[in-house]
């Protein structure tokens, strides 16, 4: 068995440094570098529920913090709301999804 500490992410980490801070550091500096808007305090509090939070927190978690952004503040947010399954996604929202999806 392969233990963590034996496969790393990326050629640039430095040996010695576990996945998860490498990742956790790798994320912040990216995440800081893209929303200058976001405080210290509100990049870490994601940042640790991204790397703790599983299946419908996760998916919670990462709604409420694309809901904080300035940016997604004056959009219209329903789909972020909206459960895969839920059959009462207005058609507009969903044509505003695959808009979303579309590069």
């Amino acid at each position: 068995a392969t233990s963590d500490a034996e496969v790393r992410l990326s050629p640039n980490q430095p040996p010695g440094v576990d996945n998860t801070k490498f990742l956790h550091d790798h994320l912040e500096q990216l995440l800081a570098t893209s929303f200058q808007t976001l405080t210290p305090a509100s990049l870490e509090a994601f940042l640790v529920g991204l790397l703790n939070c599983r299946g419908e927190e996760l998916r919670h978690h990462m709604r409420d913090f694309l809901v904080s952004l300035a940016s997604f503040q004056s959009q219209d947010n329903d789909v972020l709301f909206a459960t895969e399954g839920d059959g009462k996604q207005s058609p507009k929202s969903k044509a505003e999804a695959t808009r979303a999806q579309i590069p």
